[in-house]
């Protein structure tokens, strides 16, 4: 039958807890809780030391090593032994987060019988007592040492758990701390002589009254006997079965509770500390349940982020296990935490269980605070301010600020564009060296058509136009331009009649008409449709002689027409004609008629020539008789041919200026303009194309454009400029006729609701930590009263004259008070079963630095909680292996892989990506180039000065035995060393690090350092003195992660043969996970970094480099080399990326300030920096608008406010334009940055 999933799951997770049994057995090397040995240079033997400083130093008392050891030559030998102690156990507590340095008093030990009866080969040999013990140098030198023992005497729980568990012996400890400490100080000898009744029956033991100074792994045995006690239950937890790489576990961890609602403003008002929306969500998303693994690229701000969260989910009621194997990354969420007075939210243990007297004091200090802010009336609301923002008020700025970003930055259809876009374009064509100047503009239905690639289409086809038309050169006055012709048969028959008229057509008819009239008088000077009336007329006059004697024309025929009309038409010409006159007039009538046959209508012929003798008489004038040409027909042919031509051309000609017609000219001016027409028939070959081109751009509403640019002769290779022009000022004219958002521009009220979101975040940042203590102790209350006996064991505890119970005893009793007087509990992974009892005692577990944890290490804090948070980088450290034996070197590195490497791709991610370490960003470009694909968001810093900086040495060195290149080199330490002096001498208030790539290289340079110390005075000195904060230090690069200083020197080491040779070997950095180390190594500053090294870059061959780490390292010294990054901080003057602002900064210019575009070497620079008018080359102020960087933030809240507290805090004084003022009005924007920058008015002026 095949196994249940249950079954599947189970047998998966007990393999891993098997594995990961043996890496913990194996982590730090042997226990020497039991199997303890004097060590070459790693132990301090204080046997024989001077009794009385020996004495008070095991009692407790402080004590230097020059008291306890007091022959020059043994202190000499004792000092290096100390020396490496320290080094030993501050760099496990730094990097692992374990104290490891005690005093071992008394060694006990055994022998061991094995099965059968036969004896082990060697004896254990354990410390009796332990007490904690920290080193510190009198001063730089180190030439005397301080040792301060810690307050409690330990019975060595690992003999402890031996005996139980080997031998069913079950010591009382109290009992022999007790005996030890009875006179007030330490006497061990009464509790050796207990502890040997007590093991009567173990082999041999005896105990050896000695006092060894040392580092044991005190968290060892807790951790290994931890996965035992839990080997039914680690199973259930979904996370711990994912590391186990259990499929089936998988969804149940990849699944977030909802986070499609998280948003970019989540959770703004339940946050202590400043956020970026990135933060926030990562926040959010915790609260919403959800797994989360938060992805934190050096810099980004995972410490306040961390700090967030824990403030907010103790504030929820929520409990929260902190781990990191570094100290300092716990230490700065602590610090966080306290800059808000929140710093007792948690209990933070760098003892792990043993100062467990410490812890329980902690506790009970806290809950009493706790139950005194409980019985006190709440702050909360009297921390309100009277200004304060209210809800309606932050909602209405949102809003305003939302729609301003929606109207400048909303897509516009059918063009596809932004008002900014708008802006922007309309600027750039203003500032063109030969700008478009035209006043056209297009609207409505025509401006709709006119989309981006209709407007292309119709660029391209004004440019052939144009061409065609050669408006701006022989075609200026080209009478053709715009003719109705559009085929070839019309383009010739154009060619053919204005050939016929220009040839004679015009003049011949001419001549005929002034043969056929002559003598007749006539207009002068008529046009061709004057000679139409006068043909007409004549012809018309003639056919009513014909009909009518002459003497027609000479007499009035008004009532000769009303006589023979009928009555309707007599009403309606008002005639009065009686019967008689009408009978007299009608004969009169009649005495007119030629003879012949009568008209059939008597009154419409006489009409008719009523009619045309006021049409001549208004012709030729008045008086006489019309005359009648004897050749009016002649006349009438060769008119009615001239009209032919001229009335087809007319139908084709484009209109006149004047818009007259051919037909309106008289003869003389015809035959000019038909001269001229002949004379441009060159110009009818492209008439017909260029009738389809003006047709097609008629259509589309730019009719007027055209005749504006041809009017202008505009060339060629500017029209299209010029269209892009119209089209850019009419969308703008449309926009804000139409939009409200846009025509309304207030950019006082934009920049008062961005103070007013400001404002908001701001207060209530500072009631939320008031909150949640009310919160904390509001819950301490209630549990105290609903238990009573957690307070009374705790309170018991402290006030015990022994030591308290071990932690996890007392959590299991109390957890409820324990974790809500602090909710937050924070320390090393390695101890977390030192300090809690097996169980889902926390809500949330947080890893902080995971990339440096193993599974085997961080399963018991995964277990302690149902909600895992992974805090963490792939790309920077992975784990290291670690022995705690001072001066036994580490194991090599291990490929087991991190949680982070086994988790990426899991559990739901978020990544922070703005980075906030680095004053300047030049500081992190390499990095960011090189590993996170230019992902991270930087700001410049003031000075234009270089930050990171290349010292190339002149140098060999030869290959150390055992080495495989060489590692280090003299030249370069010594180098290495004339920095750090000078460090000290100029600029001793910024820290300083050195940082290392080997341990060889390292201790080349510390030894080179430690020697120069003995020459310098007491000034030089101070720099080096190690209780400084952020003190030097010479570390490696792989002991760096969670550090940081303000400026850093690194040492590459590696070096070249004596025969100028590079081996190409690259010792940790030639790895997989090199490019990690170098990333890491390269990060740590945050004002100043120089690379050291004897190589360039090109002295090493890129074929020879194969992993990562060596081309990573060839990459760098390319950068920093002297043909590296030399690119300018900005961009020329007019080349900045908004011509909007490049428009305000040639004002700026103006008035004598020295203003750079697009400044600073990310993808997002500071769009104008001022330099400070004071100190040429700093700049002072950051102008930045609402552009497309600024609408791409998706967070209302952060679009004002992060970016400008990042440069802020960089010494940047921020002025915020918003494009559309500045593009209207750009005077009032200049006088606030004049002001700004301390310029009130231009030089002079």
């Amino acid at each position: 039958m095949a196994p249940t999933p249950d079954a599947v799951r189970a047998e998966a997770v007990a393999a891993a807890r098997a594995r990961w049994t043996r890496q913990l057995v194996e982590l730090g090397g042997p226990n020497t809780l039991l199997w303890y040995r004097d060590l070459p240079v790693g132990t301090v033997d204080l046997t024989n030391a001077h009794l009385g400083a020996r004495n008070a130093l095991v009692a407790g008392e402080r004590a230097r090593l020059s008291e306890l050891v007091r022959d020059p030559q043994a202190l000499e030998d004792a000092g290096r032994r100390v020396e490496r102690v320290h080094d030993t156990a501050a760099l496990l507590e730094s990097e692992h987060g374990i104290r490891t340095c005690f005093l071992g008093i008394g060694t006990a030990s055994w022998t061991v019988v094995l099965k059968g009866g036969k004896v082990a080969p060697r004896e254990p040999a354990a410390p009796v007592f332990l007490r904690s013990c920290t080193l510190r140098p009198v001063d730089a030198r180190r030439l005397d040492w301080l040792l301060e023992p810690g307050d409690e005497l330990e019975t060595n729980p690992a003999l402890v758990d031996y005996l139980a568990s080997a031998h069913g012996i079950h010591l009382d400890t109290d009992r022999l701390e007790a005996l030890a400490t009875a006179a007030g100080g330490v006497d061990p000898y009464p509790a050796y002589a207990a502890l040997g009744e007590a093991c009567a029956d173990v082999p041999d033991l005896a105990v050896t009254p000695r006092v060894v100074l040392t580092t044991f792994p005190y968290y060892k045995a807790p951790l290994v006997a931890d996965l035992a006690a839990q080997a039914d239950t680690l199973g259930r937890h979904d996370v711990v079965a994912a590391l186990a790489g259990h499929a089936d576990a998988l969804p149940a961890v990849s699944v977030g509770s909802d986070l499609e609602t998280v948003g970019a403003d989540a959770d703004a008002d339940a946050l202590v500390l400043p956020a970026d929306a990135a933060q926030r969500e990562a926040v959010a998303a915790v609260r919403a349940g959800s797994h989360l693994f938060l992805r934190t690229p050096p810099g980004t701000g995972a410490s306040q982020t961390v700090a967030n969260l824990v403030a907010t989910l103790a504030g929820d009621g929520q409990r929260v296990l902190l781990v990191s194997p570094t100290r300092a990354s716990i230490e700065t969420v602590v610090e966080r935490l306290a800059s808000v007075g929140l710093d007792d939210v948690v209990l933070d243990l760098p003892d792990g269980g043993h100062a467990r007297g410490r812890a329980v004091r902690a506790l009970v200090e806290t809950l009493d605070r706790r139950l005194r802010e409980a019985s006190s009336p709440s702050g909360e609301e009297a921390s309100k301010r009277d200004d304060a923002v209210t809800d309606a008020q932050r909602q209405a700025a949102h809003d305003l600020l939302e729609a301003h970003v929606q109207a400048l930055h909303g897509r516009r259809d059918p063009w596809a564009t932004t008002v900014h876009e708008i802006q922007e374009e309309v600027s750039r064509h203003a500032r063109l060296d030969t700008p478009p100047r035209s006043r056209v503009r297009v609207s409505g239905t025509a401006l709709a058509r006119l989309d981006r690639e209709t407007l292309d289409h119709a660029a391209a086809t004004l440019e052939h136009l144009a061409a065609l038309a050669a408006w701006d050169g022989d075609g200026a006055d080209d009478p053709w331009f715009g003719a109705a012709i559009t085929t070839e048969e019309q383009t010739e028959e154009a060619r053919e009649r204005v050939a016929r008229l220009a040839e004679g057509g015009v003049a011949e008819a001419r001549t005929t008409l002034a043969e056929v009239f002559r003598g007749i008088h006539l207009p002068a000077a008529p046009t061709v449709l004057d000679w139409h009336r006068v043909l007409a007329t004549v012809g018309r006059v003639r056919d009513t002689l014909e009909l009518f004697r002459p003497q027609v024309f000479d007499i009035p025929l008004g009532d000769l027409v009303a006589a023979t009309g009928s009555a309707a038409e007599r009403r309606d010409s008002g005639s009065d004609l009686g019967a008689l006159d009408r009978w007299r007039v009608r004969r009169q009538a009649r005495g007119l008629l030629r003879p012949g046959r009568p008209p059939a209508d008597l009154h419409a012929a006489l009409a008719e020539a009523h009619a045309q003798r006021d049409a001549w008489r208004e012709l030729a004038g008045s008086g006489g008789r019309p005359e009648i040409p004897v050749e009016l027909d002649r006349a009438q042919v060769a008119h009615d041919s001239l009209v032919g031509d001229l009335a087809w051309l007319d139908a084709h000609l484009p209109a006149s200026a004047d818009g007259s017609r051919l037909v309106d000219l008289d003869l003389v001016t015809l035959e000019q303009r038909v001269v001229a027409l002949h004379a441009a028939a060159d110009r009818l070959g492209p008439v017909a194309e260029e009738r389809r081109a003006l047709d097609a751009l008629d259509a589309l509403g730019l009719a007027e454009l055209v005749a504006d640019l041809r009017a202008r002769t505009v060339p060629v290779e500017r029209v299209a400029t010029e269209l892009r022009w119209v089209w850019w000022c009419s969308l703008a004219d449309e926009v804000s006729a139409h939009d409200p958002r846009v025509s309304g521009h207030d950019g006082a009220a934009l920049a008062e609701a961005a103070d007013v979101l400001a404002r908001s975040e701001r207060d209530a940042r500072t009631r939320r930590p008031a909150a949640v203590r009310r919160a904390l102790a509001d819950r301490v209350s209630a549990l105290r009263r609903a238990h009573p006996e957690q307070e009374a064991e705790l309170r018991g505890q402290a006030g015990r004259a022994r030591r308290p119970d071990p932690l996890p005893e007392l959590v299991r009793s109390g957890a409820g008070l324990l974790t809500a007087v602090a909710p937050c509990w924070a320390t090393s992974p390695l101890s977390v079963p030192s300090v809690l009892p097996p169980g889902e005692l926390f809500d949330v577990v947080v890893l902080e630095e995971a990339s440096l944890l193993t599974p085997a290490e961080a399963v018991a804090a995964v277990s302690r909680a149902r909600q895992v948070v992974v805090v963490g980088d792939e790309l920077q450290l992975p784990p290291s292996p670690f022995v705690v034996s001072a001066g036994v070197d580490a194991p090599e590195d291990d490929d087991d892989g991190s949680v982070v490497d086994l988790l990426d791709g899991v559990l739901p991610t978020r990544r922070l990506t703005r980075h906030y370490r680095a004053h300047d960003e030049r500081l992190v470009a390499f990095v960011d180039d090189e590993l996170y694909a230019g992902g991270l968001a930087t700001v410049p810093g003031t000075s234009a000065a270089p930050v990171v900086h290349h010292e190339l040495v002149e140098g060999h060195g030869v290959v150390a035995e055992g080495e495989a290149a060489v590692e280090s080199t003299d030249a370069e330490a010594q180098r290495v060393v004339e920095l750090v002096l000078r460090h000290a001498r100029t600029r001793p208030e910024r820290s300083l690090a050195v940082v290392a790539f080997s341990a060889g290289h390292r201790r080349r340079v510390a030894e080179a350092v430690q020697r120069a110390l003995t020459d310098l005075d007491e000034r030089d000195l101070a720099f080096f003195d190690p209780q400084r904060l952020e003190a030097f230090a010479i570390r490696e690069a792989h002991h760096v992660q969670g550090r940081t200083w303000d400026d850093v020197i690194v040492s590459v080491g590696f070096g070249k043969t004596p025969h100028g040779r590079v081996l190409h070997r690259f010792g940790p950095l030639g790895t997989d996970t090199g490019h990690r180390r170098l990333g890491v190594a390269l990060t740590r500053a945050r004002r100043d970094l120089t690379v050291v090294s004897t190589i360039s870059a090109d002295e090493l061959d890129p074929d020879r480099l194969r992993t990562p780490g060596s081309r990573m390292l060839r990459a760098l010294l390319e950068h920093v080399g002297p043909d590296g990054d030399d690119a300018p901080l900005h961009a020329a003057p007019g080349e900045g990326r908004s011509v909007v602002l490049g428009d305000l900064a040639r004002r700026l210019r103006s008035h004598g300030l020295v203003v750079h575009e697009d400044y600073g070497a990310s993808a997002a620079p500071v769009e104008l920096a001022v330099e400070d008018p004071t100190a040429p080359g700093t700049m002072l102020v950051a102008v930045e608008s609402d552009g497309p960087d600024y609408a791409a933030v998706p967070s209302v809240a952060d679009r004002d406010r992060v970016r400008a507290d990042a440069l802020t805090a960089r010494g940047w004084h921020h002025v915020r334009v918003w494009s559309t003022g500045a593009f209207r009005d750009p005077a009032r924007d200049v006088s606030r940055i004049l002001e700004a920058a301390g310029v009130r008015r231009a030089p002079g002026g």
